[in-house]
């Protein structure tokens, strides 16, 4: 089972249900802009050429509006999905556009903790860009261990000047309460949790909402910059790592 992991902050959720309300949607998921389109596509792919679904069952924690969700039930192959999320708004919108009608794919208005206490186990967790709007996100990697055999974590890089610039300056980050971290930092709330990496990367270069000359460029660098050790971990805008409980 895939679970992407949702986390219980006070009003985390509620600059999200506010998108919905206004847009239909999250501001990412309903966008039409190329650096976004490409940039989450990438993040998908990577999912499903990493993470071998085929069979599995999957909990999508933080699903909000269920569009990530439903690229991988329409292409992983898993048995079933789960998503999950705080935001009322955001899983009224994932269950009317896509679970009323798919077997095996649904949604629920809730956190990890309320599934673990539930006593679900799934095969495979993705949490996707989840940690970094949580307020304990070391807890939330500890639930996330108990909840699946492997977990498929993907954060904004916490080294990226230029992403730590617009947490500070933009108003969409700082509204969403965004906070990145550094792989290091991930990798030893994972170790603290009892959690192993068994495989970890940066990856793309190419930001949301940047102009189209940028994602032309990003494209034609990303192979060339992504295997360059440091230079990859300053410039590259998102990590993933895969982990295995211990």
């Amino acid at each position: 089972m895939i679970i992407e992991v949702i986390y219980k902050t006070k009003n985390v959720f509620e600059p999200f249900d506010k998108d919905v309300i206004e847009r239909g949607g999250y501001v990412y998921s309903t966008t039409n802009k190329l650096s976004a389109v490409y940039s989450a596509g990438k993040t998908s792919q990577i999912i499903l050429k990493t993470g071998n679904l085929s069979g599995k069952t999957v909990l999508d924690v933080g699903c909000g509006d269920g569009t990530y969700t439903n690229h991988l039930w329409e292409n992983a192959g898993a048995k079933s999905i789960l998503g999950i999320d705080p935001a009322p708004n955001s899983i009224e919108v994932a269950q009317k556009k896509y679970a009323s009608h798919k077997k095996g794919l649904s949604f629920q208005n809730c956190y990890a903790k309320d599934i673990l206490e539930q006593g679900w186990h799934f095969d495979v967790a993705i949490c996707r860009g989840v940690l970094h709007h949580v307020g304990n996100p070391k807890d939330e990697i500890k639930c996330v261990l108990n909840l699946a055999d492997v977990v498929y974590i993907i954060e904004p890089n916490g080294l990226n000047i230029i992403l730590k610039i617009l947490e500070r300056l933009s108003k969409y980050h700082r509204e969403h309460k965004e906070q990145s971290y550094t792989m290091a930092t991930l990798k030893k709330w994972i170790k603290d949790s009892g959690g192993i990496v068994e495989k970890s990367f940066y990856h793309g270069l190419v930001p949301y909402f940047s102009p189209n000359i940028v994602v032309h460029i990003g494209k034609l660098l990303e192979p060339v910059i992504e295997p360059i050790p440091f230079i990859n971990a300053l410039v590259c805008g998102r990590m993933f790592i895969k982990v295995r409980k211990s």
